[in-house]
């Protein structure tokens, strides 16, 4: 008796460990939100934005745009989307959001949404590296501080 209990009581303080499974009403949110179309939009302008800021990296330009394709896959991030939304949001919430999403107003908004983040992830590789000499001076200047090597010594 003693030996069924025992694993029991491990299997069910496991399952109470796991993150719960996010409600229906977040997993349609995130798929309202965040649609195939936009995460491979995101996907395409990272990979096109960060190729043009390192050149160098154009010869495994396959290799990163298949990482990117396995994190923006929507098995992987569209639950852990749902869960971060419900912890924000009821169910009623996201409910209401999401009939918002669906109104041809809320289609409109989702249509510009494709360019604009298209345009943000860009945005953000260009900022990245037109304000990363500051970075390495701040670093740097740090590291000086500190009687240390500088950290970006081998990059």
């Amino acid at each position: 008796m003693r030996a069924l209990i025992v694993p029991l009581l491990v299997a069910y303080h496991l399952t109470q460990a796991q993150a719960p499974s996010p409600s229906r009403a977040a997993l349609h949110l995130a798929e309202i939100l965040y649609p195939t179309s936009l995460l491979q939009a995101h996907e395409s302008s990272f990979v096109s934005a960060y190729i043009e800021a390192h050149p160098n990296l154009q010869a495994y330009r396959d290799i990163i745009e298949e990482w990117e394709r396995e994190i923006n896959s929507t098995q992987i991030i569209l639950p852990r989307l749902a869960q971060r939304l419900a912890k924000e949001l009821s169910d009623a919430e996201m409910d209401s959001i999401g009939a918002f999403y669906e109104s041809p107003l809320g289609r409109k908004l989702s249509s510009a949404r494709l360019r604009l983040n298209a345009d943000l992830a860009r945005l953000s590789v260009e900022l990245q590296e037109e304000y990363r000499p500051e970075l390495r001076r701040k670093l740097r200047a740090r590291a000086a501080a500190l009687h240390q090597r500088d950290p970006l010594e081998s990059d």
